[in-house]
């Protein structure tokens, strides 16, 4: 092999890492959580990265003279929780009674407010692909309506609500996804990269779909596939030095020769 067709494989191996990107799947069966409280959170490390999830709903609740409580639309912290089917929301409203049962239940629904969950990375990706181990409309199918959000910078969720939100200069994407069915659900459609999303149960204020309908949407988040632009398994530097020195190296060889 001549020497510069040498230098271009060494420089190759140099440089190519930084171009490629990588694929990562996260999945949320049964992980485990900081604790069961309001304000817990998921920490997941996979591949080089790390995520946080933590859960939110505006479950905010007014209380009348007459002993009834009324929703306000403020944001509080939820509880994050995992089961086989993946990721639930606990909401504040758990710890009270509706028709009788709980008013909130162990799902990411929009039945009484609207449960969210917020994935934090340490680094901006997008998100490709969903997968919902559980997913339910009004009509008991296996499909839910679902609203995405992405941030550049983390967004002040506590003591806010949902059209605020989504009118922060942070935000980069928005939008809502109607009957997502159980399995794998492609968002490659997706091109925004960010270190934090919002995912949960359908809100018009994120955006509408055609068919989409706020109610009784209400799914388990099973697994998540992001995709980083700089991969997080570099070449290390002592190898990438090396590598490096010896192109140089090959470069004054053949000049001397020359």
């Amino acid at each position: 092999m001549k020497s510069g067709k040498l230098a271009l494989v060494l420089c190759s191996l140099c440089f190519g890492q930084a171009v490629f990107a990588e694929d990562t799947t996260w999945n949320f069966a049964d992980v485990a959580d900081t604790g069961n409280y309001y304000g817990n959170q998921i920490n997941v490390s996979q591949s080089g990265q790390n995520l946080t999830v933590s859960a939110w709903a505006d479950s905010g609740v007014t209380w009348g003279n007459d002993g009834y409580g009324r929703l306000n639309g403020t944001i509080e912290s939820a509880r994050v929780d995992a089961n086989s089917w993946g990721l639930l929301n606990y909401n504040r409203l758990h710890d009270y009674y509706h028709d009788g049962k709980k008013a909130d239940g162990h799902m990411i629904d929009n039945s009484l407010g609207t449960d969210m969950l917020l994935f934090s990375f340490d680094e901006a990706v997008s998100v490709t692909n969903l997968n919902l181990g559980w997913a339910q409309d009004s009509n008991k199918r296996g499909y839910s309506d679902i609203s995405i959000a992405a941030f550049s910078e983390l967004p002040s969720l506590n003591g806010s609500n949902w059209s605020d939100v989504v009118n922060s200069t942070t935000l980069t994407f928005s939008s809502t996804f109607a009957n997502v069915s159980t399995g794998g659900y492609d968002l490659s459609s997706i091109a925004t990269e960010a270190r934090y999303w919002l995912i949960g149960a359908y809100n018009s204020v994120f955006g509408t779909a055609d068919k989409a309908g706020k109610g009784n949407d209400g799914f388990k988040l099973l697994a998540l596939t992001t995709h980083a632009k700089q991969p997080t398994s570099d070449v290390p530097a002592p190898a990438t030095g090396a590598l490096m020195a010896a192109v140089c190296a090959l470069v004054i060889y053949r000049r001397r020769k020359q």
